[in-house]
């Protein structure tokens, strides 16, 4: 069992890269020094590679995730929601295939080990992982494309 300080978080990030541009992980980065500069003490952070074969895969094939200790957590969901929201506001929903759907996920503590598993092992359906979320308290940012990052963010 791991036992977390009351001021843990954990964000999680995915599906920002399109065929012809965009990088979850340069994404990341920019997102974990912009909390670093913010006061944030950001801590394991991992890259999580998931099932190869999902039909919304876009061209990327992972996910991003850090703890992040801040002892404020409004102050924490402003600067999440201002990064985001400069990164991110102009994208639109689209008809084509494997267009990115960026999702910034925060929980309050780490998700259960087996959605990372179910997610790296095979399909995972969004309305499911959805479910499976509903007992634990999060915030979701996500552009208007929608929110099929929410597998990737959730599994890292």
């Amino acid at each position: 069992m791991i036992v977390e300080d009351s001021s843990t978080f954990w964000i999680g990030l995915d599906d920002t890269d399109e065929r012809e541009y965009g990088c979850t992980t340069f994404d990341f980065n920019d997102l974990l020094d912009t909390l670093s500069d913010s006061g944030c003490q950001i801590n394991d952070a991992r890259l999580v590679r998931l099932w190869p074969f999902a039909a919304q895969r876009t061209r990327g094939n992972a996910a991003l995730a850090a703890s992040v200790i801040f002892h404020d957590q409004t102050r924490l969901e402003e600067i999440l929601d201002n990064w985001f929201e400069s990164k991110y506001s102009t994208i639109e929903s689209s008809n084509v295939q494997h267009s990115a759907q960026p999702t910034l996920l925060l929980t309050k503590g780490q998700i259960a080990e087996e959605i990372y598993w179910d997610t790296v092992q095979g399909h995972v359906d969004l309305n499911a992982r959805m479910s499976s979320l509903s007992t634990i308290e999060y915030r979701l940012w996500h552009s208007d494309a929608g929110c099929m990052g929410l597998i990737g963010s959730s599994a890292a």
